[in-house]
């Protein structure tokens, strides 16, 4: 078989059929739903080039055989410009509105290759078909005529020649003149709906005249009676009527398939259009926001063939000026992955929307009042509590985290009231309309989608106000230009906007991941306690769930027998449907579902789960077959039907489900009752197929149809498909039970099965990381910062070129200050040894003295004469008592040193310490001040370098890399990713891991060893490959093996990435720890009461806030308290010692720890000393602050013209003064 050639064959084959005639006919309809594209198929059928005006691509076939006759076919009347097949069906395609309109139908005719008909017969055959059935009742045909091609090269059919065909591409309206009709010409489909099925012993077998069939009767009767007119033996095999393979247009339906691509690549124009790193950088970013080097490849991967070419447009791709290279957020490393300028762009302008719709505080708490009203009929949990307190409090934008089975919805309910009895308009939003009817039956009485209410809002058909509470449910859904429309419409409009979802269930299909990041930024309220499931297991697996641990969940659903292990997957498709057989019989009023990750799994379940239905005599009546998007399916009164489309005017919308509860199959009309919360009545709809044929049986469906529901009982078939969202949201809609169906031939075991199920997708938003660009800014705030200061105070530049003159003169001689620092610290251990051994000696000294001075006193009381020799009034017990230290100078001193020994102790610790504050190449900013005897001890001390650890407890031995590396998000991906590829690769993925380590310490490294692996063979030095192939292989065993092929070639690039991110992560924190054993010897005084006393009235006027805002300056009106803040400094200023003990203070916290260096688990101590150190920074310049603007408004006031008598006031000229010029 040659691939890219139109064949039609038949299942007896021509070797027996001779030349006769057959009836094969086959219809088929250019839909929009299933990617079809009426152009395209134009241009397939007459081997042209044609331009599809709705979507601007090129279809380009001219490189194929041409057809033997191209024509087009017009009815009577119509314009002749439509006798070009590219204007005909680019008007035909916008003719049509809707997302899934049916543009054209294609008939399909086999052509007798009878020798005695010529080409102009075979012709003329299709022509009057065309013309008697289609162009005479109004329609426009275009007609392509193919022969044979080569030879079939192997197969049944090798050596006979393929036969002749002929393509019909018929419009779906009338043509009228100029114009399309305005309505579809239903009434020329075959009659087809109308025929019921035969039931034979509870088998449904379609008794219908189908649509092929129908064409082919017609199609018979057409050659047979144009045989005759003309004079021809030849009649049609009737027997004949089993189609064969047509491999054509059916296969070329979506864009970007491979025959397009290289249907395209062959012309010059469409060959620079695919590899347009703009175009590729487009599609990476269409449904995520990041992208890797390995989406890259596989992208290019299925439209260039050549490995250099390829290479060479990933390179322009990569090095576009539109792709930014991300990087980690703590570690600046990079992350891996690439985002493009326009995505930032948009995420950016969202969270500035999210920011300024934040920081003001429009809306005040609702009142308690309202609050109190709204709980009295409900209860909720301590964690829905806190969050009703979050959603109700004083704030423009709240967002709250609610996990799968916890009440998020009952906290919604709860919120909405409080806010509509305070008076607020409540707007329930939903991304999708199966979300924002729950809303509706929640309670929320303007409910809509989020695309509806936007699209209202833009038009005027909505208005939102400062009385305005918008709650959008399931948001983290929405994808990122949805989420920033909706917070730009809440900002604009003063509404109050109230966020809620769970980022750990499924996201939205195209490019998302903000809820992520807004709840990142602004904080959120977690309900994370787990009410829906009623046995205890369930809710712990369900948390350990939404906590990623899937290998414990796992194991628990194995322990209480909840998975059913078979050997193939057809076993345990057969294994679910019989325990859906008993639980249906057992327990029928209970509500269960069965998730599938494919639609062709969801078809083939729900066609045996409803014979099962048939079989138990859940169904009543005939059953009624209708043609459908999913195709013919039968349905009668009892039935379980879910919608997969949207019909507003009809209240149909995808998402819904319900019974079936009468069929007309006459008028081909279908009611139900659609599915219902516990205590409400389900709605009644109804709709005919021909306008509607968005459904299909509800018995099974994909996991989108899950998340949001809550169910009896849920059945989950496993396939190699499953993702960790899709996991999460099928294994917690359960109340009861829910059970796995997993065959072995997927996964071995329950290790193996929380493997696959925990497999995660990057949707997170390019904002999760940063950029060079971003960072290198952040890096240069400081040196702004010091611009702006240097600005405002024309003294600071000397005095900072005296420092930078300093500097220079002291940078020659930092080796040797160094070495003299080394050994000053080795001096001070040396005498922190003699200190102690001279402190147990005194101790010992002070206790004897003590014993003989009471041996003395027992002597003199008891009339002994004892001969002793008098002791010194420094040795009696009340000099000793007296010389004893209190409580806080024996931290500072060893116990039992005499006031003498105390005075040279300090001064040889302070000589000491003076001479450790030098730092190479630092100015000596400790003061030589001396410490007065008994002076309180320090509030940090200094470390000595020699200490090996940091101040934070960090050090930099192998352990503590080692253990740095463990914890790193960065490494630990990466080590996922390496340990997911050798599990898609190898049977023994342990095995082969200990063998790649191996390999790479035997070769000397990472790189080496990805040589070695991808040398011919090299994979297979790790171990046995996943899969089989050969005749023998099952299909699942041939998709294993390739699958393992292609990722093979990763391993080595994949360990080489691993031990890069690992040396980055392991360079930056050494660095990191070096710098901060440097600032340790830096030593942090205690501070007075009256020093402490004065930060905390400077805390009281908030000068904990940032002084300096994001505009550069920061006016007195943007902090209330400032001019209190800027008076209390200027009274300190007259204590000359109190100023100066805050200036130092300040000075030693931002020396010891600069603003970021401190770890989030930094000690109580360092964190408050490094906020007083900041208050007491921004008191400073608050103060700087009040005198500029004292200055300016003096300025100001000499240089403003004065009034003239009898002038009006506001004819004054000149600016009004702002409150911080």
């Amino acid at each position: 078989m040659h691939r890219g050639r139109c064949r039609l064959t038949t299942g007896l084959g021509w070797r027996k059929l001779g030349f006769m005639a057959i009836q094969f006919a086959r219809a088929r309809y250019v839909s929009r739903s299933t990617g079809g594209d009426a152009v395209r198929s134009a241009a397939y059928n007459a081997r042209a080039a044609l331009t599809a005006e709705r979507t601007g691509q090129l279809f380009y076939f001219k490189n194929r055989d041409a057809p033997d006759h191209h024509e087009i076919l017009l009815p009577e009347g119509a314009a002749a410009r439509f006798s070009d097949c590219g204007v005909l069906w680019n008007a035909a395609e916008a003719a049509e509105r809707r997302k899934d309109s049916q543009v054209a139908r294609e008939v399909l005719l086999a052509l007798p290759a009878d020798a005695g008909l010529t080409a102009e017969d075979r012709i003329a055959l299709a022509r009057s078909f065309a013309l008697e059935h289609f162009v005479s009742k109004g329609l426009a045909v275009q007609l392509d005529v193919h022969a044979p091609h080569e030879p079939a090269a192997e197969g049944e059919e090798a050596g006979s020649p393929v036969n002749f065909h002929a393509h019909l591409l018929i419009t779906t309206r009338r043509l009228e003149g100029e114009v399309f009709a305005a309505t579809k010409a239903r009434d020329l489909d075959p009659d087809v709906r109308a025929c019921a099925p035969h039931l034979h012993g509870g088998a449904v077998k379609r008794g219908y005249v189908a649509d092929a069939e129908a064409w082919g009767e017609l199609w018979r009767e057409h050659q047979d009676r144009y045989f005759r007119e003309h004079g021809f033996s030849t009649r049609v095999d009737v027997a004949a009527i089993h189609p064969g393979a047509h491999i054509g247009p059916v296969r070329m339906r979506k864009p970007g398939s491979d025959l397009v691509a290289r249907a395209e690549v062959l012309r010059q124009a469409n060959e620079a259009a695919a590899r347009d790193p703009a175009q590729v950088l487009e599609a990476l970013t269409r449904n995520s926001a990041t992208f890797t080097a390995r989406d890259v490849d596989r992208f290019l991967a299925r439209h260039i063939d050549d490995g250099a070419e390829r290479a060479a447009v990933k390179r322009a791709v990569l090095g576009h000026g539109d792709a930014l290279a991300l990087l980690d957020r703590e570690t600046l490393i990079s992350a891996g992955r690439w985002t493009t300028r326009p995505v930032r762009a948009q995420e950016l302008a969202a969270l500035t929307e999210g920011e300024a719709l934040a920081s003001p505080s429009h809306h005040a708490a609702a009142p308690a009042g309202a609050a109190a009203a709204a709980l009295q009929a409900r209860t909720l949990r301590a964690d829905q509590r806190a969050a009703f307190d979050h959603a109700i409090a004083a704030g423009s934008l709240k967002i709250i985290e609610g996990r799968a089975g916890t009440g998020k919805s009952y906290t919604l309910q709860a919120v909405r009231a409080a806010h509509e009895l305070a008076g607020f308009r409540v707007v329930g939003l939903g991304p999708t309309n199966a979300v924002a009817q729950d809303l509706k039956a929640d309670g929320f009485s303007d409910a809509a989608t989020a695309h509806s209410e936007l699209f209202k809002l833009k038009n005027g058909r909505a208005i939102w106000d400062a009385r305005t509470v918008v709650i959008a449910d399931e948001a983290a859904m929405m994808d990122s230009q949805m989420t920033g429309e909706i917070l730009a419409a809440a900002r604009a409009s003063g509404a109050k906007l109230i966020l809620a979802g769970d980022d750990r269930q499924l996201a939205s299909i195209e490019r998302g991941g903000l809820f992520s990041e807004l709840k990142a930024r602004h904080g959120a309220a977690a309900i994370v306690a787990v009410t829906r499931q009623r046995a205890d297991w369930q809710r712990q697996a369900s948390r350990d769930l939404a906590e990623g641990r899937f290998t414990d969940a796992v194991a628990a659903y194995d322990r209480h027998g909840a998975i059913s292990w078979t050997k193939t997957q057809d076993e345990a498709r057969a294994a679910l449907v019989a325990a859906w057989r008993k639980d249906a019989a057992d327990a029928s009023d209970k509500t269960r579902f069965v998730f599938a990750y494919t639609n062709k799994d969801v078809d083939a379940l729900n066609a045996e789960l409803r014979g099962v239905r048939r079989a138990q005599g859940a169904l009543s009546g005939v059953d009624v077959v209708f043609e459908t998007r999913h195709g013919a399916l039968p349905f009668a009164v009892g039935d379980r039907v879910q919608l997969t489309d949207t019909l507003k005017r009809a209240g149909l919308y995808n998402g819904n489900a319900g019974v079936i509860t009468g069929v007309d199959r006459g008028e081909g009309r279908i009611w139900a009752r659609l599915d219902a919360a516990a205590g409400q009545a389900g709605r009644d709809v109804t709709w005919t197929a021909a306008e509607f044929g968005g459904f299909r049986h509800g018995y099974a469906g994909t996991i989108y149809k899950g998340q949001g529901k809550t169910l009896d009982r849920s059945y989950l078939y496993h396939t190699h498909h499953w993702r960790s969202a899709a996991s999460y949201v099928a294994l917690t809609r359960q109340r009861e039970s829910a059970q796995i169906f997993v065959a072995t031939e997927t996964a071995r075991n329950a290790r193996d099965l929380a493997r696959q199920m925990a497999r995660g997708e990057v949707k997170a938003a390019s904002v999760a990381w940063t950029t060079t660009a971003e960072a290198a800014a952040r890096a240069e705030a400081p040196l702004r910062e010091a611009r702006r200061r240097l600005a405002r105070d024309p003294g600071a530049v000397r005095r900072h070129l005296e420092n930078l003159r300093i500097e220079q003169a002291l940078r020659p001689i930092l080796p040797a200050l160094a070495q003299a620092i080394e050994r000053q610290e080795a001096a001070m251990a040396a005498l922190g040894k003699a200190v102690a051994r001279l402190g147990e000696k005194m101790q010992a000294r002070a206790e004897a003295t003590a014993a003989r001075a009471l041996a003395n006193e027992r002597s003199r009381i008891a009339g002994a004469s004892i001969n002793t020799r008098k002791a010194s009034p420094r040795e009696t017990p009340a000099a000793v008592a007296k010389a004893q230290p209190d409580a806080g100078q024996e931290r500072y001193f060893p116990p039992g040193l005499s006031l003498i020994d105390r005075a040279k102790l300090f001064s040889a610790r302070l000589e000491a310490e003076r001479l450790s504050k030098g730092q190479g190449g630092q100015r000596i900013v400790a003061e030589s001040r001396e410490r007065p005897p008994f002076a309180p001890p320090p509030l940090i001390p200094a470390i000595p370098s020699s200490a090996g650890r940091d101040s934070f407890g960090r050090g930099a031995a192998a352990a503590d890399v080692a253990a740095l590396l463990d914890a790193n998000k960065s490494v630990r991906g990466s080590r996922r990713e390496l340990s997911w590829i050798l599990g898609a690769v190898y049977r023994d993925p342990a095995a082969a891991a200990t063998r790649l380590y191996a390999l790479e310490k035997e070769l000397g490294g990472a790189r080496p060893t990805q040589i070695k692996l991808e040398e011919k063979n090299g994979a297979k030095l790790l171990g046995d490959l996943r899969g089989k192939k050969g005749w023998f292989a099952s299909p699942d065993d041939k998709f294993d093996y390739e699958g393992a092929r292609k990722y093979a070639g990763m391993i080595g690039a994949c360990l080489a990435d691993l031990r890069q991110v690992e040396q980055d992560v392991a360079s930056t924190y050494r660095v990191t720890v070096g710098a901060q054993r440097r600032r340790d010897v830096i030593e942090i005084p205690a501070l007075s009461d009256k020093a402490k006393s004065a930060i905390a009235q400077f805390r009281a006027a908030g000068c904990e806030a940032e002084v300096f805002s994001s505009k550069g300056r920061t006016t007195l009106s943007e902090i209330p308290t400032a001019a209190a803040a800027a008076a209390l400094w200027s009274r300190i200023e007259a204590d000359t010692g109190l100023r100066g003990e805050l200036e130092r203070f300040a000075a030693a916290v931002d020396a010891r720890f600069p603003e970021g260096c401190a770890p989030p688990d930094a000690p109580v101590v360092v964190t408050e000393a490094m906020a007083a150190g900041k208050i007491v920074c921004n008191a400073v310049k608050l103060h700087e602050v009040h005198l500029e603007r004292e200055e300016s408004e003096r300025r100001f006031a000499a240089e403003r013209p004065q009034r003239a008598p009898g002038e009006p006031r506001n004819q004054q000229l000149g600016p009004k003064p702002g409150p911080g010029f």
